[in-house]
């Protein structure tokens, strides 16, 4: 049996490894929580559970909406739930009335996981999280262009 092959608990450690052998750049916050601004989105990996033993991976579209387009964004998020099997997308007003648009894809790993299984985890939830932050670029062509980083 290969070292990817080895079931062993999830860590910080296994997804930042992953993180790195992809070269995808991040940053570690000061709860410990993993980040990176990707093309459309930033996304976090969190371990939550007792034990941390579950791995969510959450994206937030970088565009923030206008409250007139919170209908029209839900009804995107619905429609990619009914269609796709990951990730959960949905719509959330901010404090400041800003209509935000995230993504999520939990698995719990309390028996832990091969290294090939977090890789799979990791890089499927932000390939899909970008193809759907893709959809709502071309939907709210304007929102993009004031919000994609190399505008800011």
């Amino acid at each position: 049996m290969s070292g990817d092959e080895v079931v062993t608990p999830l860590t910080w450690d296994r997804v930042a490894i992953i993180l790195q052998g992809e070269d995808y750049a991040y940053e570690v916050d000061d709860d410990g929580d993993i980040w990176g601004a990707w093309q459309y989105g930033t996304m976090h990996f969190l371990l939550r559970g007792m034990s941390d033993e579950i791995l969510c991976v959450q994206g937030m579209w970088h565009g923030e909406l206008a409250e007139d387009d919170y209908a029209i964004a839900q009804d995107m998020c619905n429609t990619w739930n009914c269609d796709e099997r990951w990730p959960k997308t949905y719509v959330e007003t901010d404090d400041d009335g800003a209509v935000l648009v995230r993504t999520e894809d939990t698995v719990n790993y309390a028996h832990g996981a091969t290294t090939d299984q977090l890789r799979l985890h990791i890089n499927g939830s932000l390939d899909a999280a970008e193809e759907f932050f893709g959809r709502l670029n071309l939907a709210f062509p304007e929102t993009w262009e004031r919000f994609r980083p190399d505008q800011q």
